[in-house]
């Protein structure tokens, strides 16, 4: 959600911590790589580019232990 040119992110404090910090990260990247305001058709390859930036985070600081 943006606010005052800035943005809530806004998580179920009911999730586990490990989903809430995975969460935390997913929104964020979508957040800096652009991807709020992405047009429906391209919803499917901002997710993916996302995916792969969590992938490449994990295997360059060693954090495949991460759900």
């Amino acid at each position: 959600m943006k606010y005052d040119d800035g943005f809530i992110i806004a998580i179920n404090p009911r999730f586990c911590d490990s989903t809430m910090k995975n969460t935390f990260i997913h929104e964020m990247i979508h957040i800096m790589h652009d991807h709020l305001y992405c047009e429906k058709d391209d919803f499917e390859k901002c997710e993916k580019e996302v995916e792969n930036i969590i992938k490449t985070m994990k295997n360059q600081f060693d954090l495949n232990h991460m759900p």
